[in-house]
């Protein structure tokens, strides 16, 4: 069909599914009314927590497929090459974008609301500038890292070919959250989570259709293609649904603002995601490739259960701020004991379809991964673990106690690093697991007693069955739960 025909019978498919998706997400993200009772609250957390949990799921099945796909070319060495070098990209993207991607979501949002297009202009301006200036800065200093280190040396050409990840990532990022901004986030979700593997796929099968072979090189350049394509994407989506915005004078009289608040990111989610991905870089760089391939593929496999706790989590921040912002305490329990066990309930569940599935699923990836149902296990374990004490983190954000999470979480990378010192030398890739796990563990144990003594919100599993019991109890009795 050609445009001008599409024109002649009204909205085009493109149209209707931009009209859809804003629908949507306007009814995940309208604010709490004073008059929202429990019932309802729980009904739009189940709702957001769901169509999250799809898009999630299917970018985390997409992303499976490929690094199966890959694992399967690559083999175990070749993986591990191609996994050292996106664990020190995905790390090292975090502060190539200086927290900007996350202070857009709430800047943005704000002169969005008070319709002050030329700060909303100079903030994405401000934000771009520092994003390209500062992942080309980080990324010149990897490399020179890289060639200066003995024990890196090996992987200077690999890291050279991704390194263009560490930009794309910050400005894919940026967009995403120009999108949450705007009440989108199944565009925020749709195009950067699931798009990417599907694009890395299709060139994959592109090379090796014909009969092409696929190295660890190959396969990161491949990669870069398929994040640049992604940001063209995600740049033509956002001008189609919001370009109006973009064009005008620029103001930045709240330059000062954006720079405190995107330094305050940067440290929490730096921290977080060096925990997530410091037992990749340190397998890959201690134990060598063969060790990071396998340790790679378990890794993947255990962030399944994570799956469990973004959606409920993504639901969870917005509402609980307006619950604490109003101080209604008994409203933000019962919506966090909700949350709580809906997202560990799940995670319990996928922990334990992976330990009866762990040899199929090792299977896949062909015979140099089998070995790692014991690192899986124990990955998987820490992953569930986490599930089960909460959004404790969320909510210290959403109440002011950024320097207190900050803390912890520096505190939690130190204690990780640690252990992995003294672990990977004694039990080698086994004490990198045992090692991320107890960080981990330490973490969500430490950020729910802050959560309870500071916020009076019980965020563990166990509390939660006890508060949702006593209400019960108590509406029984026809008292007021």
């Amino acid at each position: 069909m050609s445009p001008r025909r599409g024109a002649s019978n009204g909205p085009g498919i493109a149209s209707r599914a931009i009209a859809i998706w804003r629908g949507m997400a306007a009814s995940l993200t309208a604010p709490l009314a004073e008059s929202d009772d429990r019932g309802a609250r729980l009904r739009r957390l189940l709702r957001g927590a769901m169509g999250g949990l799809v898009l999630k799921a299917a970018g985390v099945v997409l992303a499976f497929a490929s690094q199966l796909l890959l694992a399967r070319t690559l083999g175990v060495a070749g993986f591990g090459v191609y996994a050292t070098v996106l664990a020190w990209c995905t790390v090292l993207a975090l502060l190539g974008g200086f927290g900007m991607p996350l202070a857009s979501v709430r800047f943005l949002a704000i002169y969005a609301e008070r319709h002050d297009w030329a700060q909303y202009r100079g903030f994405l301006h401000d934000a771009w500038r520092l994003t390209v200036a500062s992942s080309l800065a980080i990324a010149a200093l990897v490399l020179a890292g890289f060639a200066v280190v003995p024990a890196l040396q090996a992987m200077l050409l690999p890291m050279a070919i991704g390194a263009p990840m560490i930009l794309l990532l910050c400005a894919s990022g940026l967009a995403s959250g120009a999108f949450l901004a705007a009440q989108m986030p199944l565009y925020a979700e749709g195009l950067g989570n699931v798009s990417r593997p599907v694009l890395l796929i299709l060139l994959l099968v592109a090379i090796m259709l014909p009969g092409g072979a696929i190295d660890a090189e190959l396969a990161l350049a491949l990669t870069v293609l398929a994040g640049l394509l992604v940001l063209v994407l995600q740049g033509g989506v956002l001008w189609r649904v919001a370009g109006a915005r973009f064009r005008g004078a620029r103001a930045h009289g709240d330059r000062p603002a954006w720079f405190r608040s995107g330094s305050a990111f940067l440290v929490t989610l730096g921290a977080f995601a060096l925990v997530e991905r410091l037992d990749m870089i340190m397998v890959g760089s201690m134990l060598g490739p063969a060790e990071a391939g396998s340790y790679a593929v378990a890794s993947r496999l255990a962030l399944l259960v994570g799956v469990a706790l973004a959606p409920a989590n993504a639901m969870l921040g917005p509402m609980s701020a307006q619950l604490i912002a109003r101080g209604d305490r008994p409203g933000l329990q019962h919506l966090v004991s909700q949350g709580v066990l809906l997202s560990g309930g799940v995670a319990l569940l996928l922990s334990l379809g992976l330990a009866v599935c762990a040899p199929w699923l090792l299977g896949l990836f062909g015979p140099g991964f089998t070995g790692g149902g014991d690192l899986l296990m124990v990955l998987a374990f820490g992953q569930c673990l986490i599930a089960q004490f909460g959004p404790a983190g969320g909510l210290l954000a959403m109440a002011g106690h950024n320097r207190l999470l900050v803390a912890m979480m520096l505190a939690t990378v130190v204690l990780d690093l640690a252990l992995c010192l003294v672990l990977i030398p004694r039990l080698g890739a086994l004490g990198a697991a045992l090692a991320t796990a107890i960080a981990l563990a330490a973490n969500g144990l430490a950020l729910s007693l802050a959560a309870s003594r500071l916020i009076g919100v019980n965020t563990t599993s166990p509390g939660s069955v006890r508060q949702l019991l006593r209400n019960r109890a108590l509406r029984a009795k026809g008292g007021v739960a």
